[in-house]
This record gives C-alpha cells, structure tokens and sequence, in this order.
C-alpha cells in the first residue's frame, strides 16, 4: 500500500513540474513577444521620424528655394544616414502639386511620409493699410478706433456719437483679401500622450497633451500631431529660440489658465515662430492665456450654415500673433485681453468689447462690432513677422502631411 502512495506521489510530482514547465514556456514566449513589440514598435517610430526628417528638410528647402525645383525633380536623394537607421526623398510632380515622399529605415521597420506642396499666387495676398476692412461696421459706446475703417461699397457703416474713428473709407473690394493655403493633415498617434513635464525634439504625433502645472520643451524645429491641446492653469508649451513649431490639432483646443497661474505658448522669444492649425468643430476658449503663437482654424463643421463655431478670448488673456479663420466663426474678444497682430477672418463676425480690451494690429472680417470702450489701434509691424504670412511669396507652400 505505501508502494501504491509513493507512486502515485511520484506522479503527481511530475505533472505539478511538468505544468511549471508549461508555464515558465508560456512566460518566457509572452515575455519574448513583449519585447519584440516593444522593439517593433521603437523601431516604427524612428522610421517614422526618419521619413519626416527627410521631408520637412527637402520641403523647406523648396519653399526657401523655389527656383532649385528643376534639379531635384524626378530624383532619388542618396541615403541619408543618421543615429537610429537612414532616409531617402524622392520628388515628383502633377499639374496641381509637388510630392515629396520621404522613406525611412530602422532596423526592420519602413515608414514613410508625403509632404504635398502647392504653388503660391502673391497677387492674391495684400497688406492693407486699414484697421478694418468690412461690409458691415459698427463703432459703439465709447470705443475708439486709431486708424481707418473701410467698408466696401455696398456695405454699411455705423459711428455713434459717443466712439470715434480716425477716418470712414469705401472700397471697391473685399474678396482680394485671401487667405494662406490651410495644410491638410491627420493625426496618427504613434507617440505616448503628455499629460506632465516632458521635453520632445523633432516630430510627435500623440492623442493628447493636456498640462497642469507642467512643462512641455519643445527644442528644435517641430511639427506636432494631436487630436487635443488642454492647457490649465499653469501649463506651459517652451520652445527653443528661433525654433519654427507648428502644431496639428484635428479635434479639441482648451487652453484655460487663472488670473494667479496663466496657461502659456512660447514666449516673446518665439513670436511668428509658432503656429496653431485647428480643424476641429468644437468651440475655442482662451482664458487667462499668454500666447505668442498664431492660430488658424479652417473648422470640419459642415454644418455652419446653421451652426457657427465660436472663438472666444477673455479674461485678461494675451495674444501675439494672427488668427485666421477660413471657415464662418464668432470670433469674440472680451473682459481686458490684448492681442498685438490681425483677425484674418472674411467670413466670420468680430466682437470687440469691454474696457482695457484693445487689439493693436486689424480687423478683416465679414462683420466687425467695437464696443463698450473697446479700442482697436492700427499696426501691420506684426504682419510680416510671422512665418505663417511672411513665407507669402512667389513659390511653394504646404498642402498635406500625410
């Protein structure tokens, strides 16, 4: 009988460590594909990188060079050869557009990138000499416009007693005031989201960056992708002098400090460096914000007609750079902020009001209202510091990332 015992104990032994083989197996393969995606997935975002270098830096150079299109058209680049693995560009061309496609290697990982430039018509860009320009007018309740308000010739202006303007012009146009070419672009997440202090170099692409009480450094030159930028109180967006950074969003703009603790972009340091381009849908609130950025927004909204999109900047916020709207939006600036740069925004409603609000730059929309001791004081030095417009010129400017 304890023969019987000791062989059935024996048994059982050897399935308990056979089933202990079966796992330590099953762990040890888990733990081997583990690392294999983590490599994949590295080896994947460097390629990716590597292909944007190749066509950020063979596009800008087209943009910086218009001329120079000829001599690398129907070309392959030499591969490039870098830290992390290589690229090479290859620039093609239609009737419509130039391809730059840049393809990168890193280790057994292939990405590639298209950037599409468009040719650029400087005819249909004007700097003009007037603090508005607009079919429909309005200078109310103790507000103050330095510099003159143009209105076209079927339009309507209104002065009332009590606000003053330095000058009333009628102009035979208003459509000539077009706006830059709106990059088309989509978010491609291969990058972990920032929600603390962080610091990138080059290219990101991510879901989110939200900060509260923390930094973002960006060094470098920087096209960011994202679907939403939340900023609270205390969230700052630092970027490297001189640095050219543009950030992608496709959905969602919140950038809301507190009259103790702003939210911040750049800094004077970076002024007509930095540029926001939005496409989402959803409002967009600035408060208690300095921003030394431009932002453009062409909305996905299909539905203006009946909805506009509202852009709204208040409470104490500060704005150094351009908005552009191409898209109908209420644009509305209130409660003591101060922008130094331009409303580029034909086919939106302006709302100026409150006092200490003053924008020192112009208006350009399709309906512009002053108010309440609200002051607009005439000033284009901004217009061509800012790599968004000044790069207007004959030759090439970004159509699509892809």
């Amino acid at each position: 009988m304890l023969r019987n015992n000791s062989g059935y104990a024996l048994v059982y032994v050897l399935l308990i460590l056979f089933v202990f083989s079966i796992l330590s197996i099953s762990l040890l393969l888990i733990e081997a594909n583990s690392t294999k995606d983590m490599v994949f997935q590295r080896e994947e975002k460097q390629a990716y990188n590597l292909a944007w270098t190749g066509a950020s830096t063979v596009g800008q150079y087209l943009i910086d060079n218009p001329d120079s299109i000829n001599n690398l058209l129907n070309k392959t680049s030499d591969k490039h050869y870098m830290e992390s693995g290589y690229f090479y560009v290859n620039v093609t061309r239609d009737t419509n557009y130039i391809y730059v496609k840049s393809n990168g290697y890193a280790g057994k990982s292939i990405n590639s990138v298209t950037l599409t430039l468009c040719e650029v018509d400087t005819e249909d860009f004007i700097i003009t000499e007037y603090a508005i320009v607009s079919p429909d007018i309005k200078i109310v309740s103790n507000s103050k416009v330095e510099g003159i308000a143009a209105v076209t010739e079927d339009g309507r202006i209104s002065v009332s007693d009590n606000a003053t303007v330095t000058d009333v012009k009628h102009i035979d146009k208003y459509n000539i005031y077009e706006l830059p070419m709106f990059p088309s672009f989509s978010s491609i997440p291969l990058d972990p989201d920032i929600t603390s202090n962080a610091s990138i170099t080059g290219s990101y692409a991510c879901n989110k960056i939200s900060l509260k009480d923390a930094t973002l450094y960006i060094e470098g030159d920087a096209d960011i992708f994202l679907k939403e930028l939340k900023l609270e109180e205390g969230g700052k967006i630092v970027v490297s002098k001189s640095s050219k950074v543009n950030f992608y969003v496709s959905e969602k703009i919140d950038i809301n400090g507190s009259s103790l603790n702003k939210a911040k972009v750049g800094s004077r340091d970076n002024i007509g460096h930095i540029t926001i381009y939005y496409k989402g849908s959803e409002n967009v609130v600035f408060s208690d914000v300095d921003l030394f950025s431009s932002l453009y927004i062409e909305s996905n909204n299909l539905n203006y007609m009946y909805y506009k999109m509202d852009l709204t900047i208040g409470n104490n916020s500060k704005i150094y750079g351009n908005i552009l709207c191409s898209t109908p939006t209420n644009i509305r600036m209130e409660n003591g902020a101060f922008m130094k740069g331009i409303f580029w925004s034909p086919n939106s409603d302006t709302y100026i009001t409150g006092n200490n609000t003053i924008l020192q730059g112009f208006v350009i929309a399709k309906d512009v209202t002053i108010h309440n001791r609200a002051r607009l004081v005439y000033d284009d030095s901004i217009f061509g510091e800012d790599e968004l417009i000044s790069n207007i010129k004959e030759g090439y400017t970004i159509h699509r990332w892809k």
